[in-house]
């Protein structure tokens, strides 16, 4: 089904809520207690239909309407079938699932993964209290919700519940909230200031050994938010009391999250071996791709260091690290401070941005992280 779709490219409109009717399983005239007007499209096994709606016809797994093909149909009850569903976005207009298991995480999937494609994703839907749940997942939401024409004229909390949706996204469009948050190059380094350092406790810790030497100032993004990464430089400076490991970032516990060549974020505790990180180097940004050889996770005392951007408390993060000499941070001003002398007032080199993060791809939507 993949190569079917492969070569697809259907540049759709993501501006506006639709609401569709699935009919494949009615030959019988629409019923007249159904709104006509809440439905924008209509779900057919054929072009047979006594509506005046849009009818896209389902057939071998595929959407098709009036101009041709619109899309894939997928069923999903299991983890497999949702990669199927994940490889295909980008490549089609809309996805059409009906998940018998966990619709909320799986819409959330292909939100998250969709965005800045072309790709509109349409969710069936059999329950009230399903809607608006899909409506608004991870504050974006589906594009589509799809009911069953049988669902509608019996369930009354299921119609007004997609009436109320439809009404809510609507009058949301016009809101500045998306537009508000930034998009900021993952490269662009930027000043924070060293607001306090205190015990972190006994964590595990993760020590990122990669297959390729570190140069002097260079390191990896990590912290314990997101929008709010710092630079940990690699062990590439001597001590004289251990010899320097050039191939190694001392990241964090594994909590942490750390931003991967591709621009995503991972937990610590999820990287292994294989997978290339975002090298960046202080001050300038200049990055490069360096492949994992290896993850070491080992129980350490840790030191908790927060900071904020000069814009004050609504731009505060931390980064738990090693308490350990050889445990740097990049200086603002270039060079590294080690997480043991550092002290409030020091500036330090962070990568800032507006943007939440679902299963580590950036999204379009409010996300808050202490």
């Amino acid at each position: 089904m993949l190569g079917q779709f492969a070569a697809l490219v259907m540049m759709g409109s993501a501006s506006s809520f639709e609401v569709w009717l699935d009919r494949r399983g009615s030959s019988a005239p629409l019923a007249r207690s159904l709104p006509r007007t809440l439905f924008d499209r209509v779900l057919t096994l054929d072009t047979a239909t006594d509506t005046s709606l849009e009818s896209l016809i389902v057939t071998d797994s595929k959407l098709v309407g009036s101009g041709g093909l619109m899309g894939a149909c997928l069923s999903i009850g299991e983890p497999a079938a949702q990669q199927e569903a994940l490889a295909l976005i980008g490549s089609v207009q809309w996805l059409f699932i009906e998940a018998s298991h966990a619709p909320m995480i799986t819409a959330e999937n292909i939100i998250a993964l969709s965005g800045g494609t072309p790709t509109r994703l349409a969710m069936a839907v059999s329950h009230a209290s399903d809607v608006n749940g899909l409506a608004f997942a991870l504050q974006i939401g589906v594009d589509a919700l799809v009911a069953t024409e049988e669902c509608c004229a019996e369930d009354a909390a299921l119609l007004e519940a997609l009436q109320i949706a439809k009404a809510q996204r609507l009058e949301s469009v016009d809101s500045s909230a998306p537009s508000s948050v930034s998009d900021e190059s993952a490269t662009t380094l930027t000043r924070a200031t060293i607001t306090d350092i205190s015990p972190g406790g006994v964590g595990d810790r993760v020590c990122l050994d990669f297959t390729r030497l570190l140069d002097e100032g260079e390191g990896c993004l990590g912290g314990s938010s997101a929008k709010l990464l710092a630079l940990v430089l690699g062990e590439t400076a001597p001590s004289g009391f251990v010899p320097p490991r050039p191939f190694r970032c001392n990241a964090g516990p594994v909590h942490s999250y750390v931003m991967l060549a591709d621009g995503s974020t991972k937990y610590l505790s999820e990287v292994v071996a294989g997978e290339e990180l975002l090298i960046v180097r202080n001050p300038d940004g200049r990055t490069r791709p360096m492949a994992i050889g290896r993850c070491k996770c080992e129980p350490r005392p840790l030191l908790k260091v927060a900071f904020e951007l000069p814009h004050g408390a609504s731009n505060r993060g931390q980064i738990f690290l090693q308490q350990a000499e050889t445990v740097r941070l990049g200086r603002a001003v270039g060079g590294g401070v080690s997480v043991t002398r550092a002290k409030p007032g020091d500036a330090i080199t962070i990568r800032a941005t507006g943007r939440g993060t679902h299963v580590g791809r950036a999204i379009a939507a409010q996300v808050t992280e202490r």
